[in-house]
């Protein structure tokens, strides 16, 4: 990180900014943010940061935190600041939940063997702390709450729209269509994502849950040059 430049980074965010603010303008439907830790390949150590710089900016755009790995963090406190996001946005917050990269356990002291089943409690606990209506306690493997009781609560009811990102490792898959949710499908050709989505059909229907159009959320990496 000594090859980082603050100067250039603030004309980056400036850059970034400015472009996001340009597609709600030209009436994109959403713009979307998520974070990535300890490399260049990422100036977004937190994605509910740049959502907060957004929502006064944008007016009329979906604001998607796609998202911070909920694993990584205490989950009550995600919860809150989603929820604050959400009630800030007038209810245009939409989620998506990663387990994270290699990046990331590299960034944190948490071992990966344990990263599905702290990923799986991290997200009950966020449900149950957006959904109960008095104080309630939580006691689990990795996380024990005497007093989850999160304000503010989110504007959309009884929380906001979401969707777990991945690569298309059945697990995963399963997870999302298990609560009916959507799956982003990323970082994979789009030969695998349509094998992804496919099995997602599959789950959700066993599962009782149609698997919609807008569930789909295929992730196409665009390159802007001046020539090939």
């Amino acid at each position: 990180n000594k090859y980082y430049d603050p100067k250039a980074g603030l004309e980056l965010y400036k850059r970034y900014t400015s472009e996001l603010v340009l597609a709600d303008k030209l009436g994109y439907d959403a713009v979307v943010v998520n974070e990535h830790h300890n490399t260049a390949y990422s100036m977004m150590p937190s994605c509910t940061l740049m959502a907060a710089t957004l929502i006064p900016q944008i007016k009329q755009a979906k604001i998607c935190v796609f998202g911070v790995p909920v694993n990584l963090v205490t989950p009550n406190r995600l919860a809150e600041e989603y929820a604050m996001l959400d009630v800030l946005s007038n209810g245009r917050l939409e989620i998506a939940l990663p387990l994270g990269t290699g990046m990331e356990y590299w960034a944190n002291p948490f071992n990966p063997v344990t990263a599905r089943a702290r990923f799986r409690e991290s997200v009950d606990i966020m449900i149950q702390a957006w959904t109960e209506d008095v104080p309630s306690s939580y006691q689990g493997e990795f996380y024990n709450y005497r007093y989850l009781n999160v304000w503010p609560k989110p504007m959309q009811k009884p929380y906001p729209k979401l969707a777990i990102v991945g690569t298309g490792s059945p697990e995963t898959i399963a997870f999302a269509a298990e609560r009916g949710w959507g799956y982003a499908s990323v970082f994979v050709p789009t030969a695998q994502q349509v094998k992804t989505f496919a099995a997602m059909r599959e789950m959700s229907a066993r599962y009782g849950h149609e698997m919609t159009p807008d569930k789909a959320l295929v992730n196409t990496i665009i390159y802007v040059a001046e020539s090939d």
